[in-house]
């Protein structure tokens, strides 16, 4: 007797939306501020940064969009489409790799959003961040 393996759609897109948030959050944590013109990292280093955010204020605006924004609404999407799902899904066996899709794109899309808020932050508001809790 064979069970064939249910996995939801819904699911899928859930796992593809947060791996996706996650690549693009990895690529603003490690990547972005460096190619950022005028980022704090590249004022601390004295460098330049990539020369098409050096010409166009649209680039760095794009840049800034993709490497920070995107991941998170990308993130929070996967996270709640999965939260969703797995509310959905009945706790028959035949659901598991639908449960597994689901779970991992809730973690993995929260750890996205949270990855790029946290360098939203650190690039855009910690120049406001008042001197008695940076010294």
């Amino acid at each position: 007797m064979t069970t064939e393996t249910k996995t939801p759609t819904r699911a899928v897109v859930a796992l593809v939306l947060a791996l996706a948030a996650l690549g693009l959050s990895l690529y603003g944590a490690l990547m972005a501020e460096g190619h950022l013109a005028g980022s704090p990292l590249n004022v601390a280093r004295n460098q330049p940064g990539a020369e098409f955010t050096r010409a166009s204020e649209n680039a760095r605006l794009m840049l800034a969009l993709v490497a920070y924004v995107l991941p998170f609404v990308l993130g929070v999407t996967a996270a709640v489409l999965g939260g969703r799902t797995v509310r959905t899904l009945d706790h028959d066996p035949s659901y598991r790799l639908g449960h597994l899709f689901a779970v991992f794109a809730v973690m993995n899309g929260s750890l996205a959003a949270v990855v790029s808020a946290c360098m939203a932050f650190g690039v855009y508001g910690w120049p406001h961040v008042p001197d008695c809790y940076t010294t």
